[in-house]
């Protein structure tokens, strides 16, 4: 079960948050392609654009679990 509170930044879009944990932990490789993988990858390619206040519930808890999942290859 996952939180209501997801850790999403509201001012970023779905694919500016996934990159968030690879640009602090000091990733230099290729972010971007990370990020599209990851999102493909748990069916969200789609909203890479939007900002979490513009998709539901559903993909905003998926956010979170991509957010944690970034890292880790």
């Amino acid at each position: 079960m996952l939180p209501q509170a997801l850790g999403l930044a509201p001012d970023l879009t779905v694919a500016e948050n996934v990159a968030l944990p690879l640009r602090l932990g000091g990733s230099r490789d290729d972010i971007g392609e990370r990020v599209a993988e990851l999102l493909e990858i748990f069916g969200v390619g789609g909203l890479s654009g939007r900002y979490p206040g513009e998709v539901s519930f559903g993909p905003q808890q998926l956010g979170g679990v991509i957010l944690v999942a970034a890292p880790n290859p």
